[in-house]
């Protein structure tokens, strides 16, 4: 018995109230003829008793010729001949029919009831919502029923399905507000106003695939180990569409555990009746063979462009030898009729075929050693998308050229995958070191020559002995150009991380001589790089080891301009105020006389003292203080000027907002901190998502912005 029953003939009522009466019957109730309506429909019954388009039109003219008597046997008559469950849904329409033109017929309306009872009794508020929205008594409107059969729809225990959060039960219904309570399995508890829940919320069959995974979820986890094509079958056959391998995931999360998730599906995934596409999203469609499913993927493959083809050649080859055979054929033809206009993707084609090369061996490896003794194959080899394709495509040209190490070499000016760069670095390492070292010279002296081999380079140095061997005086003058330089522009921040304690510079730093660490110092005044609590930590180091480039250097701290105003103020106070009138004092005092007991006169020289020496140390802060500009704040990370939540990873769930500013704006009752402290230390340079260990608890670090 379906739970939508009102629901499912909604939309039928309309169209039978427009029906025409027949011209007969017409004839008949115009004229008064009564008895010549009863015989037709008397007749037709005999032959069509589930004719609706019939009988309602006639009922509804006699009730409008206020006949309600007659039409009240008439209806009795139709209503025993549709007697018996085949006709029960017939029965119905014809019932909820009848109320839209005669809203108090006591029989349409209780047959309604008892129907809506039978299917929903065992609702435990079928009453309290029955009588809450007036569906008993003459008074009792067709739309309180059509609102009964909806709340009860969604009444407690209810198992519903809801996408993006899963399956659920209804665990509280309030119908005075309006609200429906679902207890999710991964999403908790949600509410939801009627109109909602009746728009978004499915509710769940006991056949379903989600009402199994409410009530039968050990049965589903084994049969997910055992038969991972019969649980795919199942959850499609359910949902009756094709899904994203996200969506699949989702739905199937408590049942394949999410760590085996990779392993799992790559199992299941290889059932001959699954077709799975390709891209960054592939879908996932279900058939009910093998062969359907090749038949569409051919249908997929053929429709495709050559770039989608391939895609799909990767995930299909290997199906059956026919499907192999065609996927083969047709991209080498496409590839060679490409390979002017696309090189590096007929390329990629060719490569991908040596394990499917059955009947096109010989042309391919025609077509392959073309490409890849061409004068420009560094550059077609580096357009090849695929990462491990183009790996197999730098070991051809080892195997086919002769000169494959001038190739190598403009591969590594070129590449921009890590781990390609090192496969490149250490093959040329071992058979031409010199060619080698030429390539690595140029680059570190000049980025643009490749700047992701620079920036591949930067990260070994510390690694590898021959590399940190460059980390000199002259890397650092290139470095701290390259930061101002529009081509490195995306990788600055990775490049600022360098001057770090450990970093390459900063053991480059290490090694200045002394002239070298005076010019590397005007150097980051010039550039303005790195960042300022970077500049600060480095200038510290280097002046601790060379004293003599003290002298005369001034150290630099950072403040607000809030701050900053306030200690004008209060120098500009000390100077025009507070020591001309305590020097004031101090004459009076002196006049006084014996200066041996003159409490007065040594109060006040004492006051002088400490005045003089706050407004020395004012005016040296002063000249030292350096404005942090709120606007130049770089928020990628923690550093001065920034201002971020950081959430407790306990269950407690603490959230604090810190600030970092400098000594001056320092408040650490209100988590302002100057970034002189250990605690603020411990959190400059920190991104987004890191944990960070502050006050010795462990906190996620949150949004960060500028303090202002």
């Amino acid at each position: 018995m379906s739970k939508t029953i009102l629901e499912r003939i909604r939309h039928s009522v309309r169209p039978l109230l427009s029906e025409k009466v027949p011209p007969q019957a017409r004839a008949a109730i115009e004229s008064g003829n009564l008895d010549d309506v009863d015989d037709m429909v008397m007749n037709h019954l005999e032959n069509s008793p589930e004719d609706l388009k019939y009988y309602v039109p006639i009922l509804s003219a006699l009730v409008k010729k206020k006949e309600t008597e007659h039409t009240g046997t008439l209806l009795q008559l139709i209503v025993e001949m549709l007697q018996g469950e085949q006709h029960r849904d017939t029965e119905t329409l014809l019932m909820r029919s009848v109320l839209e033109f005669w809203p108090d017929n006591e029989l349409a309306r209780n047959r309604l009831l008892e129907r809506l009872s039978e299917a929903y009794g065992s609702s435990p508020n079928f009453k309290a919502i029955a009588k809450h929205v007036g569906a008993f008594g003459p008074e009792s409107s067709p739309e309180a029923l059509d609102q009964l059969e909806t709340w009860v729809r969604y009444d407690v225990g209810t198992p519903v399905y809801l996408p993006a959060r899963g399956a659920g039960r209804v665990t509280e219904i309030n119908v005075k507000l309006g609200k429906v309570r679902v207890t999710f399995q991964s999403a908790g508890l949600m509410s939801f106003g009627l109109a909602e829940a009746n728009k978004t919320l499915e509710v769940l069959e006991e056949d379903h695939f989600f009402y199994a995974k409410l009530e039968r979820m050990e049965e589903l986890q084994k049969l997910a180990k055992d038969d991972p094509g019969e649980l795919l079958r199942q959850l499609f056959a359910s949902v009756n569409k094709t899904l994203t391998t996200s969506e699949l995931k989702e739905m199937l999360s408590g049942i394949v555990d999410a760590k085996r998730w990779s392993t799992w599906w790559s199992k299941a995934k290889k059932d001959s009746r699954l077709v799975v596409g390709s891209g960054a999203r592939p879908s996932v469609k279900w058939t009910d063979s093998a062969e359907a499913a090749e038949s569409q993927i051919v249908d997929q493959f053929k429709q495709a462009d050559l770039r989608e083809k391939l895609a799909i050649a990767r995930k299909q080859l290997g199906r059956s030898a026919d499907l192999d055979g065609m996927i083969a054929h047709e991209l080498l033809d496409e590839a060679i009729r490409d390979k002017e206009d696309r090189p590096s993707l007929a390329l990629e084609i060719l490569v991908d075929l040596e394990k499917h090369a059955d009947g096109v061996g010989e042309m391919r490896m025609q077509e392959l050693k073309h490409l890849i003794c061409r004068d420009d194959t560094a550059e077609i080899v580096v357009g090849v998308a695929d990462r491990n394709t183009r790996r197999r495509c730098i070991a051809l040209v080892e195997e086919c050229r002769q000169d494959w190490i001038e190739i190598y070499t403009r591969l590594l000016t070129e590449e921009s995958d890590n781990q390609l760069l090192k496969y490149l670095y250490d093959t040329l390492a071992k058979k031409d070191a010199h060619s080698l070292q030429k390539v690595v010279g140029e680059v570190l002296a000049q980025p643009d020559n490749g700047v992701n081999f620079y920036l591949w380079l930067c990260r070994e140095m510390n690694a590898r002995a021959e590399l940190a061997q460059k980390a000199d005086w002259q890397f650092l003058q290139v470095l701290l150009t390259s930061l101002g330089k529009e081509s490195l522009k995306p990788a600055r921040t990775e490049l600022r991380g360098y001057f770090d304690s450990g970093g390459p510079a900063d053991r480059a730093i290490d090694g200045l001589s002394e002239e070298e660490a005076r010019q590397f110092l005007e150097l980051m005044e010039r550039t303005g790089e790195p960042e300022e609590y970077r500049q600060a930590r480095i200038r510290g180091k280097i002046l601790a080891r060379y004293r003599s480039l003290s002298e005369g250097e001034t150290e630099t701290f950072y403040v607000t301009e809030q701050a900053l105003e306030e200690k004008r103020k209060e120098f500009e106070k000390l100077i025009k105020v507070d020591i001309p009138q305590n020097t004031v004092d101090l004459k009076t005092a002196k006049e006084h006389g014996d200066l041996k007991e003159n409490f007065e006169y040594h109060a006040a020289r004492a006051r002088q003292e400490l005045l003089s020496s706050r407004a020395k140390s004012l005016h040296d802060q002063l000249g030292q203080a350096r404005l942090i500009d709120p606007h130049k704040v770089d928020i990628s990370h923690i550093s001065i000027g920034t201002r971020t939540t950081l959430t407790s990873v306990n269950d407690s769930g603490d959230v604090l907002k810190v600030t970092i500013l400098g000594p001056w704006d320092s408040q650490p009752r209100e988590h302002i901190l100057s970034y002189t402290t250990p605690q603020a230390e411990a959190l400059i340079g920190a991104r987004p998502g890191e944990k960070v260990i502050f006050q010795e608890q462990e906190y996620t670090i949150g949004h960060i912005e500028s303090w202002k």
